[in-house]
């Protein structure tokens, strides 16, 4: 039971950057006021709500995440985003 505890406590940390690599990595990647990192986190969390949608009963939201993506797949807009939030975060 110790083991999962600390395994669970260890997530929970790593959530909220409390050491000097873990901020360095959270500003890293983590930049609001980029052009470049909302073009890779508005894909990303519209397809996290469009991959969700028989979780939550947002069925006019996921419909026009749908229209204005062009019927793009969940999983696209999710590994489009990710990569280029990646990619942002590569450039420094």
């Amino acid at each position: 039971m110790k083991l999962i505890g600390s395994f669970v406590s260890s997530k929970i940390s790593s959530a909220n950057p409390t050491t000097q690599k873990e901020k360095k990595m959270f500003k890293k990647y983590i930049k609001p006021l980029s052009t470049a990192w909302w073009s890779g986190a508005i894909p990303l969390v519209s397809g996290l709500v469009k991959g969700t949608e028989s979780l939550h009963d947002l069925q006019n939201i996921v419909q026009t995440i749908d229209a204005l993506s062009g019927g793009m797949p969940a999983v696209n807009m999710i590994l489009f985003g990710a990569g280029v939030i990646g990619l942002r975060g590569k450039d420094g």
